[in-house]
């Protein structure tokens, strides 16, 4: 399969320029707008938080419904950042952040703009749930392989 171009013009703006800047754009914005949304909202994430914290007994790494991903996330964001619900709070900006910045890199940015444009993204990027991240590696997924 012949290798597709960075873009027409070449250089910086190439796809991962444009990966680079609408990830910035979009981590900025969704930082800016969870930055004033006091607790947890998503009622799910108390189940996760709780199971990040049970973590270091090897029996809580096996659930019979949940997968161990998001909590181990979770739990890795509470050592960093020191607080469990904060740590949700950025896995959701990053997860919004690397989705627009897969969707500006195949797509372009204005795609890039629409999916950032969108309830779903905006709303999911400042809870601190898992439908973003999911979604997020989901599609940037498809998309490096396309």
């Amino acid at each position: 399969m012949p290798e597709r171009p960075l873009s027409p013009a070449g250089g910086w703006w190439s796809g991962w320029g444009r990966a680079a800047v609408a990830a910035l754009a979009t981590a900025g914005l969704l930082g800016w707008c969870s930055s004033g949304r006091p607790g947890v909202s998503f009622v799910d994430f108390v189940g996760f938080a709780d199971r990040a914290r049970q973590l270091g007994d090897p029996l809580a790494w096996m659930h019979p419904l949940y997968p161990v991903g998001y909590p181990a996330l979770l739990a890795a964001g509470r050592e960093i950042l020191g607080d469990v619900v904060l740590a949700g709070e950025v896995l959701g900006v990053l997860a919004g952040a690397l989705l627009a910045g897969a969707v500006a890199r195949s797509l372009g940015l204005g795609a890039a703009l629409w999916i950032l444009g969108s309830g779903t993204v905006l709303a999911s990027g400042v809870l601190e749930g898992t439908d973003l991240p999911a979604t997020a590696l989901s599609v940037t997924a498809l998309l490096l392989a396309a």
